[in-house]
């Protein structure tokens, strides 16, 4: 009986043993997912920063086009009135040529 029970202490002593290291194991593990986790928050702020910053540089990007096709659709829009007041004036001035001089 005694024998029995020394084996038995000797397996709790075991027992414990594995327990604490299980324990030392776990905890570091635990501080080790933290860091991880700390990396992976710093590493996702980066990337949503850099696509806020693109997502600025394209809608600058995306405005100043849309500002020249609006002035260059008005630029064309003034020299076809700028031509067809010439051509007005062209005629008009043919027109008085040759009844002036003619």
């Amino acid at each position: 009986m005694l024998i029995n029970l020394m084996e038995r202490e000797k397996e709790l002593d075991d027992l414990e043993k594995i327990n604490k290291e299980n324990k030392r194991k776990f905890i570091a593990s635990k501080e080790i997912n933290i860091a991880e986790t700390e990396q992976m928050k710093k590493e996702l702020f980066r990337k949503e920063e850099f696509l806020k910053m693109l997502s600025n540089r394209f809608s600058k990007d995306m405005l100043m086009r849309y500002k020249k096709k609006i002035s260059l659709e008005q630029s064309i829009k003034d020299k076809k009135t700028t031509v067809e007041t010439l051509k007005v004036y062209f005629k008009f001035d043919r027109f008085v040529y040759t009844i002036f001089y003619l």
